[in-house]
């Protein structure tokens, strides 16, 4: 396994590519459009909320920790190097970034836990194993597919509305430095978007065992009349997190306090 890159670290495909030692002459082509392979592992280079060098915008985005991210235009399941990313047999590391030719942040070892049947296959990377303090990476294990019905005759019409979307800025209150390493006058917080950001709360602080004494409560929220705007806001902020090192993964960022009010403001 390489071990030379960084959680939350940023780097251009070419450091990567130096550091896994991939010969200047093999670079080019798979390697700077997106996905490839060497030495038996993989690398993803992944825009978020933003078109790559093709022109191509699949979408990818985060939803929580997880990454939703799309292959390539005709990339699907049963092709040998998408199975074999898939596959959770081989390390794959993935890159992200949420602005135009903009150094990579390094998400970590991702898991595939979904993987749809369509083309481009859409896939969703977990990085729990990358947690801080979790120890060294779980051993690679099968992933879980979440798949839709199976396949019926006839035409098939999906219809897909954007509608009035909120992007919003959570922040996690209670004792959360009782279970994260937080910096004084610090606060953990979530950038998302959603169609009903109380639903959303509610859905997120769900996740606490009951009687917990931290949950998330929303500071701001933006609504927009489409989700396009709304997932370029989210994109926008995420990205200038990324940047500024503050981004810990996902959603998610810690921050001072008093960044709280430059925040969706």
């Amino acid at each position: 396994m390489v071990e030379v890159f960084k959680v939350a670290d940023q780097y251009t495909r070419e450091q990567v590519a130096t550091q896994i030692g991939m010969p200047v002459e093999r670079r080019g082509g798979a390697w700077d459009t997106g996905y490839d392979e060497w030495n038996g592992q993989a690398f993803i280079f992944a825009n978020v909320g933003i078109a790559g060098r093709t022109g191509h915008d699949y979408g990818n985005r985060w939803e929580g920790k997880n990454l939703i991210w799309s292959g390539k235009t005709n990339a699907r399941r049963g092709q040998p190097q998408i199975d074999r990313i898939i596959s959770n047999s081989i390390d794959v590391h993935v890159f992200w970034r949420g602005t135009d030719r903009s150094p990579f942040t390094y998400a970590g070892l991702g898991t595939a836990i979904a993987a749809t049947d369509g083309t481009p296959v859409q896939v969703t990377w977990s990085f729990e194993r990358n947690d801080p303090g979790a120890g060294p990476a779980l051993p690679n294990t099968s992933p879980t597919w979440r798949r839709g019905p199976p396949p019926v005759s006839g035409e098939a019409i999906v219809v897909r509305q954007s509608g009035e979307t909120h992007v919003y800025l959570l922040r996690l209150e209670g004792p959360v430095g009782a279970f994260v390493d937080l910096p004084p006058g610090h606060s953990v917080i979530k950038i998302g978007m959603s169609g009903n950001v109380e639903r959303r709360v509610a859905e997120l602080n769900a996740g606490f065992p009951p009687g917990s004494k931290v949950r998330w409560c929303a500071v701001r929220t933006h609504k927009f009349d489409a989700a396009r705007a709304a997932w370029e806001l989210e994109g926008q902020h995420l990205e200038a997190l990324r940047k500024d090192g503050r981004w810990i993964g996902g959603e998610f960022a810690v921050v001072p306090d008093g960044m709280m009010e430059e925040l969706l403001s």
